[in-house]
């Protein structure tokens, strides 16, 4: 084998040790943003639903205090 054909087949071999660390570290890289990009959902919905519950409080609430009027409405038509 020629130095020539050595050289070129390592620099051929080192080339695809390079593209195989690269390509694993992108994705890795991806798995960790993707990962982060969950807990982020995750605490936003989490925050949502916190808010649909205080306003659904807040909505029953009134609902109660709108019934007890229209009752008070209603009862003193009657009487």
């Amino acid at each position: 084998m020629s130095r020539t054909a050595k050289v070129t087949f390592g620099a051929s071999v080192a080339w695809l040790g390079v593209c195989v660390v690269g390509v694993h570290l992108m994705k890795e890289w991806e798995h960790k943003a993707m990962r982060a990009n969950i807990v982020k959902f995750d605490a936003e919905r989490e925050a949502r639903r916190q808010m649909n519950i205080i306003e659904h409080d807040e909505m029953t609430r009134k609902r109660e205090m709108l019934q007890q009027e229209q009752t008070l409405t209603s009862g003193a038509r009657t009487t």
